[in-house]
């Protein structure tokens, strides 16, 4: 039988994500300049 539910699962994942924020930002603001960089050159490319 699974730990959790599907319910409570996505609660605790939504938990972590809100309690751990300065974890995944600097990811997340990193892989967005990333990918505005990638789409820069591939309009510059056309």
């Amino acid at each position: 039988k699974p730990l959790e539910t599907l319910s409570s699962g996505i609660q605790k994942t939504i938990d972590w994500y809100v309690s751990n924020e300065s974890w995944w930002r600097t990811s997340k603001l990193e892989a967005e300049a990333f990918y505005v960089k990638l789409n820069s050159y591939k309009n510059l490319n056309r």
